[in-house]
């Protein structure tokens, strides 16, 4: 279990490094349009993490050999790790560091909306069905389930090139 604390704190931090250096070049506060894609960016740690703590288990804790559902148990033990961690990041920085991130966020997409012609009726709909989507703990619960989901299915696909065909293990 020490490998993928190790890794899910680890990539966990780096996406509080990512976000925080998003927030000081204003991303996350006044240039949304950037941030719209940047965000992107910051849901492939998550992925590289489990990627690496899986091999690293593999080659330092388990003698160069694996198999498939080790790597899924490894992948999945990482993604919880980090997805808790990250999903309390997130409530703590859109509640204390950037408390107006979900406000801006959302009249970005409202001026968005309204520039491709959008009739104010649908902008209006789609935005409060936006922050009704964002409200605690409801969009927590969201980031907990995806980011363990999407870990297990990565974990698979990296547990089945990683996993060995000599299995020496007992």
């Amino acid at each position: 279990m020490r490998t993928e604390l190790k890794y899910g704190v680890m990539f966990a931090g780096i996406v509080v490094v990512y976000v925080m250096l998003e927030h000081l070049l204003g991303i996350n506060t006044t240039r949304h349009d950037i941030g719209q894609y940047s965000r992107l960016a910051g849901v492939l740690v998550p992925i590289v993490g489990i990627f690496f703590g899986i091999k690293a288990k593999r080659d330092k804790e388990l003698n160069g050999t694996m198999r498939f559902w080790q790597g899924v148990k490894i992948g999945f033990l990482i993604a919880v790790i980090q997805t808790t961690l990250t999903t309390l990041w997130f409530l703590f920085y859109g509640r204390v560091i950037n408390p107006q991130f979900f406000d801006s966020m959302l009249e970005f997409e409202r001026s968005r909306m309204i520039a491709a012609g959008t009739a104010e009726s649908i902008v209006s709909a789609t935005i409060a069905g936006k922050r009704a989507f964002l409200a605690v703990p409801k969009f927590q619960v969201f980031q907990e389930v995806l980011g363990i989901s999407y870990g297990v299915v990565f974990a698979a696909i990296f547990s089945a090139f990683l996993r060995t065909k000599n299995h020496n293990v007992g």
